[in-house]
């Protein structure tokens, strides 16, 4: 047995050194100045790693972030890198990341010169080994928008990045390395916006261009086809009817997370996949997925010994590493961490990691990723028709709802990614479609943090065995979400019932030592529509979340089902069939490259600083130049956000900044008219309103904010 096992290990050492000879070879093939290690994405290198591992070849440091999942990008200046023997050498020297050479500036999203390259260029040196940095996040808990530490245990720890220093002009000209040996970039180029130079202009460029690719739908799906495909080298339209994120990718639970309950329904291939992607989504947006833990109450050991099993299998099927596996709380650790968490029933709790996002903040930053590699999107630009060469759909009739103009925007290809809407755009080109979807209605509440003094995200079970998510966010704490048919007429601004909202707070005493919460608890609430797969016989909460993606009679592309997490392999599939449609291999796709806001960020401790550094990440800094005042005194929301949500992320509406741009509607919902108020005076002056459009405007956010607690009424 000693020598198959002596033979087993020289033979994967002789493989291991293969490795490393053959990444020399590419290294000096390419004539890289930059390479990525440990990509997460890249399966091939698990043999490298642990490899390397062995040998200690590597820093611990700098194992420890790539083994995080993080991408880390190790320059090689002026370094002969063909033997092997000098490679070791080379990672073995920690300090040995050097700069770019001078007078190139480095982009927060790219890791390569991109001031004048031109998108094709800069698509050019992504595939050809220049990938992007992403700085490794805190280990540990995540920390709320007050400055709490979930994890009691993080207050002992430093924040690996510091705060970048800046010029008097606002810019960010130094460029550090952390203690972790990785990159922390500053940014000196024009941030990629949403926002055209006029919706004519928009209009035209859409109208003057034939594209290879035209997209229909502004959600999460939408943005991560329009972002693979754009960085492919592919001419890219992307149209959404309402504004980007307006239905379904603005109203999840904001969790970035593999669906752990799937693999009781078998669905492990489904888990897998997405359990992978948690990863894939945090190293692409570090402060949009942010680690937490996940607690999962158990009354007895027998409880604890299943629960580990799924949640080991969860762990094993996303390739988790051993530093985040899960932990088992008892007594004295459970008060410690969640101090309300009721331990007469719940003997022990199971603790394991999963990701905290802010979904409409992830699809802008998606967009613009996709802006960056030569997209061109616009928002409330509904699909009117389509348009046919012979049998085959070569493009659409969009109208500019501002203007009433209508405008033919003709591409070689149309994908159909418009969520709970695919039926009504399948109709354009089949009709009747085959039936796709069946609507489910999933609703949050969200209560005061001090009335609900939870810590960590929990799982609670409801009396008809289905789990919610008790989800603390800065001063307020949500509980979602239910899963119930939709058969209404408001697909886009479902309604809020008060059976919802009850069956949301009544499993809450359960499990935590609190009052009794009721209907009056309750500050805020949202509600979204899910698009899933029709199966027959099933209710809504026993279907399936998988995807289809099926292609009509006239060559269409449509896609139903899905998960916010899983949407990057999405865009891979579908840009699989869009491959076939056009009849041509396409390069690979731009993986886990960072999107903007996704690189180093600024430091700081305060409400405002992690608000903004959550929400905005690497581009907090510039938020604020444009504006660092609160908008009202004592609140974590400033001027500037207001100007970025017009200048850059394409907002028109007071709606489009209060709901999907600051978030302030349900995070900071104690003083939300009041913020609504003084975001609407901000953007009267920035948008040249008349004092009866900024009341209208006005109006409406407010009777948003009645409706969404009109249950209260009855």
């Amino acid at each position: 047995m000693f020598r198959r096992w002596l033979l087993g290990w020289a033979e994967f050492v002789v493989r291991g050194l293969e490795e490393i000879e053959a990444f020399a070879e590419f290294v000096e093939a390419q004539e890289l100045r930059a390479v990525p290690f440990f990509d997460p994405a890249n399966e091939r290198l698990d043999l490298l790693d642990a490899l390397l591992h062995g040998l200690a070849i590597f820093p611990p440091d700098l194992l420890r972030s790539a083994r995080h999942g993080d991408e880390v990008l190790v320059h090689l200046d002026e370094l002969d890198l063909k033997p092997a023997d000098q490679l070791r050498d080379v990672f073995g020297r920690r300090n040995q990341l050097e700069a770019s050479p001078a007078g190139a500036q480095p982009s927060m999203q790219s890791g390569f010169p991109t001031s004048g390259v031109e998108p094709a260029e800069r698509r050019r040196r992504l595939h050809t080994g220049h990938h992007l940095v992403a700085t490794p996040e805190p280990e540990g808990a995540c920390r709320d928008d007050a400055g709490r530490h979930n994890d009691p245990a993080a207050d002992d720890r430093d924040d690996d990045v510091e705060e970048p220093a800046h010029g008097t002009d606002g810019s960010n000209p130094a460029r550090r390395p952390t203690d972790r040996g990785v990159w922390a970039r500053t940014k000196a180029m024009t941030p990629p916006s949403l926002t055209p130079s006029s919706r004519a202009d928009r209009l035209d460029e859409l109208e003057a261009d034939r594209f290879d690719l035209v997209i229909v739908g502004g959600g999460i799906t939408g943005a991560g086809i329009a972002r693979d495909a754009a960085a492919r080298g592919l001419r890219v339209a992307l149209l959404e009817a309402d504004d980007f994120a307006a239905g379904t990718s603005s109203r999840s639970s904001k969790l970035i997370h593999g669906g752990l309950r799937y693999l009781a329904s078998g669905e492990v291939d489904l888990v897998r996949k997405t359990a992978r992607e948690r990863t894939a989504v945090h190293a692409m947006a570090p402060h949009l997925a942010e680690p937490c833990w996940m607690v999962v109450p158990a009354r007895n050991w027998a409880s604890v010994t299943k629960f580990r099993a799924g949640i080991g299998t969860y762990e094993k099927l996303g390739g988790i590493d051993d530093a985040d596996r899960h932990e088992v709380w008892k007594g004295e650790e459970i008060t410690a961490h969640e101090p309300h968490l009721r331990t007469d029933p719940y003997d022990y709790a199971v603790a394991y990691r999963e990701y905290l996002t802010d979904d409409s903040r992830l699809v802008l930053a998606v967009l613009r990723a996709a802006v960056e590699f030569g997209a061109v999107v616009a928002n409330r630009a509904p699909v009117v028709d389509v348009v046919r060469v012979g049998d085959r759909v070569e493009g659409v009739v969009v109208r500019d709802t501002a203007t009433d103009r209508e405008a033919v925007v003709r591409g070689d290809v149309v994908v159909n990614a418009a969520g709970p809407w695919v039926e009504s755009i399948a109709r354009m080109e089949q009709d009747p479609p085959e039936t796709l979807l069946h609507l489910s209605k999933g609703v949050h509440a969200v209560v005061p943090r001090d009335r609900f003094p939870a810590n960590h995200l929990v799982i609670a079970n409801t009396p008809d065995k289905r789990s919610i998510f008790v989800i603390p966010r800065g001063d307020v704490v949500y509980f979602g979400t239910t899963d119930t048919s939709y058969h209404g007429d408001r697909p886009l601004w479902p309604e809020i019932e008060r059976s919802d909202i009850e069956y949301l707070l009544d499993p809450m005493t359960k499990y935590f030592d609190i009052d009794p919460l009721g209907t009056d608890d309750v500050i805020a609430a949202w509600a979204g529509v899910r698009p899933l797969i029709a199966q027959q016989g099933k209710e809504a909460k026993e279907m399936s979340r998988k995807d289809e993606v099926t292609v009509g009679s006239g060559g269409m592309i449509s896609i139903a089902g899905g998960k916010l997490t899983g949407f990057r392999k999405l865009a891979e599939e579908v840009m699989d069939v869009v491959a076939k449609q056009l009849g041509r291999r396409l390069p690979e796709g731009p993986g886990t490259a960072v999107v903007p806001g996704g690189g180093a960020t600024m430091s700081g401790d305060d409400p405002l600083g992690i608000r903004l550094r959550r929400m905005y990440g690497s581009e907090a800094a510039d938020v604020l130049a444009l504006g660092s005042a609160p908008l009202v005194d004592g609140e974590p929301v400033v001027a500037g956000e207001v100007d970025w949500a017009i200048d850059v992320e394409a907002a028109t509406t007071l709606v489009d900044v209060v709901y999907r741009r600051t978030r302030l509607a349900w995070y900071v919902p104690a003083r939300r008219t009041e913020l609504a108020a003084a975001a609407a005076a901000r953007m009267a002056a920035r948008l040249d309103w008349s004092e009866e459009t900024e009341a209208a405007e006005l109006a409406a956010v407010e009777a948003m904010f009645a409706d969404e607690l009109s249950f209260k009424e009855h």
